[in-house]
């Protein structure tokens, strides 16, 4: 692209507030959940498919959450390609299991890294999901932290939190009738990373992103 096309922005006179979300996988030996291995799989290995279809559900507040009303309308089948190393637990037929202490381990790891005060009790939350990327249709997190902080040449980031959570199952191919996805990805434990709205400039950004992936 020439420079011409590149339209120049005053970030201070736009007001630029930005603040940045990361995702990082943990490289542990079992799921989050499960005793399942963490190990990448060909679709081509599977040799089971289960098949679903996910409606919405209430929440403990007895309310629907509007983003999963409308996904709901959208007529779906998902297709599940399970392996031989696929447990019960990713395939929603059996409730989960307690937390991986290496997946913990090394959140908690992080959180110190992150200066982020943590919680007296990690509770795990449910987030509705019905798009065919989690067999039960919703999300597991554990809000581990809060109020961390990190330092750029812009001057300090805060961390507003650190959530545990399993890693959503990998979309093969779309069909005709609806999605394929493999159950290999489905509950690896991940971390996610929030910061507070406190940059103020891309190069801002990209040095919170830079700091934040080198301490992980």
């Amino acid at each position: 692209m020439s420079e011409d096309a590149t339209p120049a922005y005053d970030h201070e006179e736009l007001g630029l507030v930005a603040g940045l979300e990361i995702h990082q996988q943990l490289d542990t030996e079992t799921k989050l959940f499960c005793d399942s291995p963490t190990t990448e799989r060909d679709p081509a290995e599977s040799d089971r498919e289960i098949t679903r279809r996910l409606h919405p559900t209430k929440s403990e507040l007895g309310e629907l959450d509007d983003a999963a009303v409308e996904e709901s309308r959208v007529d779906r089948e998902f297709t599940y390609l399970a392996y031989d190393s696929t447990c019960l637990v990713e395939e929603d037929d059996e409730p989960p299991r307690r937390v991986d202490d290496e997946a913990l381990s090394v959140a908690l790891q992080i959180a110190d890294l992150l200066d982020i005060s943590v919680v007296d009790q990690a509770h795990v939350m449910r987030k509705l999901v019905i798009d065919g990327s989690n067999t039960s249709g919703f999300q597991r997190s554990i809000l581990l932290g809060q109020n961390g902080e990190i330092e750029t040449s812009e001057g300090s980031v805060s961390i507003a939190d650190l959530m545990l959570e399993e890693e959503s199952a990998k979309r093969v191919e779309e069909t005709d009738d609806g999605v394929v996805y493999s159950l290999d990805r489905l509950g690896v434990p991940l971390v996610e990373i929030g910061t507070g709205p406190d940059i103020r400039s891309p190069e801002g950004a990209r040095e919170a992103a830079a700091r934040i992936g080198m301490l992980l």
